[in-house]
């Protein structure tokens, strides 16, 4: 089956899938389009109105999650039984819910005065967020499932390697996975893992 994943011209939402299909050496189509093709053309193609969007042979899908969890349970990277797939769910949605979307939301916010206070109390949730992630939901040596290497490893990857530095910059805070050894242990081996390595010397460059 052919699949089509369609986003735009960065990592964002997306990067979590390819980082799962890198993984899986998986055959697709990474179609990248401009914010302008989006508007006029694609958005209508999308049943929810929303991207990332992955076409396959029937029907098209969104939501970067699904997608990505849908691959990662296609390939093997999920958990091997349904509490390590519970497990590496949770990760993955409180890194994506509780830590980066709250980021974004201050991102987004137009009010200077307010903004400053919500990238202090996400700052401050961040690192608490990461504390709990450190001291209580890591079962492997060197990854979140006791079994090895999965989506959620690749989520902590995404987030730390490909935001971390973004959101440093652009609400001068320190946020990286420095007091947390444990977590930049998990990353530093997603990083060397092969598959990972290649895609990100190969993929398109862009900012975020």
């Amino acid at each position: 089956m052919g699949y089509k994943l369609v986003y735009f011209e960065n990592k964002g939402a997306a990067e979590i899938t390819r980082y799962v299909l890198a993984c899986a050496g998986a055959d697709y189509e990474d179609k990248r389009i401009t914010r302008e093709e989006w508007a006029s053309t694609v958005k209508a193609q999308s049943p929810t109105g929303v991207s990332p969007m992955l076409e396959t042979e029937t029907r098209t899908y969104t939501q970067s999650l699904a997608i990505a969890r849908f691959f990662a349970n296609k390939y093997g990277f999920a958990g091997k039984t349904e509490e390590e797939k519970l497990h590496a769910d949770m990760i993955v949605d409180t890194l994506k819910h509780d830590l980066l979307q709250k980021f974004f939301n201050a991102f987004f916010e137009k009010d200077e005065t307010r903004k400053q206070e919500m990238v202090k109390e996400v700052f401050e949730n961040s690192n608490k967020t990461l504390g709990l992630l450190e001291e209580k939901c890591i079962d492997g040596e060197g990854y979140f499932l006791a079994s090895g290497f999965s989506w959620a490893d690749m989520m902590l990857y995404n987030v730390a390697a490909d935001f971390f530095p973004l959101i440093s910059t652009n609400f001068k805070v320190n946020l990286s996975l420095d007091s947390y050894p444990k977590l930049k242990k998990i990353s530093d081996n997603v990083s060397e893992n092969p598959a990972i390595k290649k895609w990100v010397e190969t993929r398109p460059v862009t900012e975020y």
